[in-house]
């Protein structure tokens, strides 16, 4: 699935899809920071129950606590067509904001900069309209 170049220029879509449905090199997750350790909202835990993986436990794996701008990658298996899953940290629940989406979406976009197509995951009750999101 990967090319050695973007064949289109890079470019934002918001939009309500199902995981299974989702193409991409990488795939980034937004998990939040809690007293214990990462929380998994219900986006990324449909990501990690695609591929057969706990992602809180990855990330705790990897020493990745959810701060924002943290980030664990994780490989996709067979159970979605990405090659890479990337949790981002988003913070402390109760902080999060286009700020904090804006750091884990530049994380996730360091890791996946070799590859043509990054796809972003936001947990649906994360305010963002499409302007602020697309900055």
């Amino acid at each position: 699935m990967t090319t050695d170049a973007p064949t289109a220029a890079p470019g934002f879509a918001h939009a309500d899809v199902a995981v299974a449905d989702i193409t991409a090199d990488v795939l980034a997750i937004g998990v939040t920071k809690g007293d214990d350790g990462v929380v998994v909202g219900d986006v990324a835990a449909a990501v990690g129950d695609a591929i057969d993986l706990d992602v809180a436990a990855a990330c705790a794996a990897v020493g990745m606590d959810g701060s924002v701008g943290s980030t664990a990658i994780m490989p996709a298996g067979d159970g979605l067509d990405v090659s890479l899953v990337v949790a981002c940290g988003l913070g402390p629940a109760e902080d999060v904001d286009a700020d904090a989406v804006r750091a884990a979406s530049a994380a996730a976009t360091g890791i996946a900069v070799r590859k043509p197509v990054l796809a972003v995951l936001v947990q649906a009750d994360v305010d963002l309209d499409d302007d602020v999101a697309a900055r």
